[in-house]
């Protein structure tokens, strides 16, 4: 069969926990997730186009025109619950052209299957992961029926939704096709701090071992990929897109020390002249580790600071130590890797003079670049059901069912509302990044004029966005 998979244009909204100077500006990134569907699909003998509308600019006739030539008999797509109706749309438009089945997946679809099977343009979800229902999915639409011998999935009959048991089995990491990446745009990925072209994200684990509040990572037990499985991607990324930069978007990359000494020493026999970064915890780096990265191209290191607070770090169950943090980020940058930051604005119990102090840490550090956002209570989280024990009201439920259901949540155990934390958070960017010798710095290290050009606008876009009230710290 052929399946068409679709990644759309999506815009900030009220509820996302970046404001839209910062949406606009961080980047340009592969679909994983949808990728990963189409080499599922591919693997059990299906013919899959991939668009991914968002990298390629393609207009809404153009993406219509491209299905109707591909001539698929399913449609698919991934979906989140703040970005729900923003697919729904897309949904609708694309049926009004194409009358096809429509499937979507997603950890959102685990959340909320009943209120996602409500919308009519939707036929089927699958809630879990899509390499262990999918295959049996696709033989039973083949087939004409049987959907209701496959776990997790979720479909109508007749005027009733019926959502299946759950999965109950696990798939392993290595067994799973890489993505499908012959079917993007790769030469048009790229990163606000990206330096190389091709660029591509990777993810080499699921789930996580901590239990952050605001994460829905934790609620699995983290699965990793081994190193050799690691290696054999990065060399198809390197050898077959020709990809020189890749960013790895595991929450805690070094969880496994052995792991990442391993894919480090396999990089650099290999003799890849390849950059690349990750996001990871504090604790869980060291000097040995840190010199190992720096010798296999690691360029940057994204850490999750959240907080320079400790009493704050202790409400989102981190308990890094702030002594630790500055050790740390010193040394990673005495490797000679970029040490970038994570913060979260409006955290349980910040008040105006905690949020400052953050910004005046990390200003006054030695990161090179930051990112700031705002803490939102997202579905399937701790913050979430603190939440909801505070307002009784399930506000994502709601949203999922009525779109007219917009108003941002407000923040959980804080005095700060969330305008007044979009206020401190373009008031942290223009406090962190005008700072001499971190601008200085940052100039040293831009190696094209692509590079400058958005470095420039997206500093622009921040510094006269609205709200353009600035904290000296």
């Amino acid at each position: 069969m052929r399946v068409a998979l679709i990644y759309p244009q999506f815009y900030p909204e009220e509820h996302w926990s970046t404001i839209a100077a910062q949406e606009r500006n961080l980047g340009v990134f592969p679909p994983l997730s949808l990728a990963y569907v189409a080499s599922t699909l591919e693997a059990c003998g299906h013919q899959v186009q991939l668009m991914d509308i968002a990298a390629s600019g393609l207009s809404f006739p153009s993406v219509a025109k491209r299905i109707k030539q591909f001539d698929p008999g399913l449609l698919g797509f991934t979906v989140t619950t703040p970005l729900f109706h923003q697919n729904v749309s897309w949904i609708k438009k694309i049926k009004q052209e194409v009358d096809l089945p429509v499937i979507v997946g997603g950890v959102h679809v685990g959340l909320y299957p009943k209120e996602t099977m409500l919308h009519r343009d939707i036929d089927f979800a699958m809630i879990g992961d899509a390499e262990a229902g999918l295959p049996e999915f696709m033989a039973a639409l083949e087939r004409g029926g049987g959907f209701e011998r496959i776990p997790g999935l979720c479909f109508k009959r007749n005027a009733e939704v019926i959502i299946n048991e759950r999965q109950s089995k696990c798939v392993a990491l290595d067994g799973i096709p890489f993505p499908a990446r012959h079917l993007l745009p790769n030469e048009r990925y790229y990163s606000i701090v990206s330096q190389r072209k091709n660029f591509t994200v990777m993810i080499t684990s699921r789930g996580c071992a901590f239990e952050c509040i605001f994460c829905d990572q934790g609620r699995r037990k983290p699965m990793l990929r081994s190193a050799a499985n690691v290696i054999a991607e990065i060399e198809e990324c390197y050898h077959r897109f020709h990809v020189r930069e890749i960013d790895f978007f595991d929450p805690s990359f070094t969880i496994d020390k052995q792991r990442v000494m391993e894919i480090c020493r396999q990089i650099r026999s290999r003799n890849m002249d390849i950059s690349w970064s990750l996001r990871t915890r504090i604790d869980t780096v060291d000097a040995e580790l840190l010199e190992e990265m720096s010798r296999a191209g690691c360029i940057r290191i994204m850490y999750g600071i959240e907080s320079a607070v400790p009493a704050i770090l202790k409400s989102l169950k981190k308990y890094t130590d702030i002594n630790r943090i500055q050790e740390i980020i010193r040394l990673t940058t005495s490797k000679g890797i970029e040490a970038f930051g994570f913060f979260t604005i409006g955290n349980p119990g910040d008040t105006r003079q905690t949020i400052r102090q953050t910004i005046r840490f990390a200003r006054r550090s030695a990161l090179l670049h930051a990112q700031f956002t705002r803490l939102t209570a997202f579905p399937g989280t701790e913050l979430y059901q603190r939440y909801l024990d505070q307002y009784a009201v399930d506000y994502w439920r709601q949203y999922v069912v009525n779109e007219i259901v917009k108003n941002p949540l407000p923040l959980v155990d804080t005095c700060i509302g969330v305008q007044e934390a979009n206020s401190l958070i373009r008031s942290a960017y223009v406090s962190f990044y005008l700072y001499p010798w971190r601008i200085i710095k940052i100039l040293c290290k831009i190696r094209s004029f692509r590079q400058f050009r958005k470095s420039v606008i997206a500093f622009f876009d921040m510094l006269f966005s609205k709200s353009k009230q600035v904290y000296q710290a």
